[in-house]
């Protein structure tokens, strides 16, 4: 019994020991392909290059964190402040993209639960870092301009019983982005955002199947902490205006919540969410609003460039 043991003992030893060598292996060999990416001049400030793995460490030096925060406060004020101007090659900003990928499932409620909704989708914003504020290392305020784009679709699965058959949705649209606080995507931040969506639904607010085409004007914001260098919390709210439908004589919106935690390795980031949207239809004589709620949980991955 000894024996078996100790070579049950030597190959759980051998097979983590191949596992951690290859592990380490690609990590190594994708620290030398991110450290073989061509760099961009230096700009006149002594800017920092164009490669990813450079990028990184710059982004990592002007990250705000709580714990260093208050660990070392004056510190970290010195950093930052030291970077405040910065541009690169000449540009009068620096390009800050994202591109994000999406995943959430959860129940649909009217009232009752009438099933299950799967949601997917994807958004890419780009900011243009420091665009309104001077170069000069001694500006009063850091505002970052951006875009963003979005594209999500659900599924929808009845429950056993259900008197919903089918419920589906559709949603594109943009906006414009302010962040007036933050450096960069990779950075404690907060910002506002104004645009437009186009919603194809199908069963929305009735029994039916049958398919409406909905569009307005939204707005929102997203805040981003960093509690540690590599992990951190996010919160995401957006709300369409209330807008009236003469075809169901009522005016409706949509809200949107989503807050999770965060996990960073270089540029790539996985968030575990939580997510409750609502499709709110109020009769324009007054009366008890119709609900669609969808609740759940989902994960989201980010690609920062």
């Amino acid at each position: 019994m000894k024996y078996v043991t100790r070579l049950s003992w030597n190959a759980a030893s051998n097979v983590a020991g191949s596992l951690a060598r290859n592990l380490f292996s690609s990590l190594g060999f994708l620290c030398i392909i991110l450290s073989a990416c061509p760099s961009a001049a230096q700009d006149s400030d002594g800017g920092g290059g164009g490669s990813f793995y450079e990028k990184y460490k710059r982004r990592q030096s002007q990250r705000f964190d709580l714990i260093g925060y208050l660990s070392d406060q004056k510190r970290i004020r010195a950093e930052q402040d030291a970077k405040w101007g910065y541009v690169k090659d000449g540009l009068p900003f620096e390009p800050d993209l994202t591109l994000s990928y999406f995943q959430l499932g959860g129940d649909l409620e009217r009232g009752t639960k009438l099933g299950e909704v799967t949601e997917k989708g994807g958004r890419a914003q780009f900011f243009m870092n420091g665009l309104l504020s001077s170069n000069n290392k001694r500006r009063a305020i850091n505002i970052d301009l951006g875009f963003e784009g979005y594209y999500r679709s659900s599924t929808f699965t009845a429950s056993a019983g259900s008197v919903q058959t089918d419920w589906a949705s559709t949603e594109t649209g943009g906006a414009i982005l302010l962040r007036p606080f933050g450096r960069s995507s990779q950075d404690t931040s907060l910002f506002f955002k104004a645009g437009y969506g186009t919603f194809d639904t199908k069963g929305l607010f009735s029994a039916s199947d049958a398919a409406k085409s909905l569009a307005s004007g939204y707005w929102g914001g997203e805040a981003k902490l960093y509690l540690l260098p590599f992990l951190g919390a996010r919160a995401e709210y957006a709300s369409t205006f209330e807008k009236e439908d003469i075809a169901w004589a009522a005016k409706w919106k949509q809200t949107r919540l989503t807050y999770g935690a965060f996990f960073e390795l270089f540029v790539i980031s996985f968030e575990a969410q939580i997510f409750e949207t609502t499709y709110q239809l109020t009769p324009t004589g007054g009366g008890t609003p119709t609900q669609d709620t969808q609740k759940g949980m989902g994960l989201l991955g980010t690609l920062h460039f």
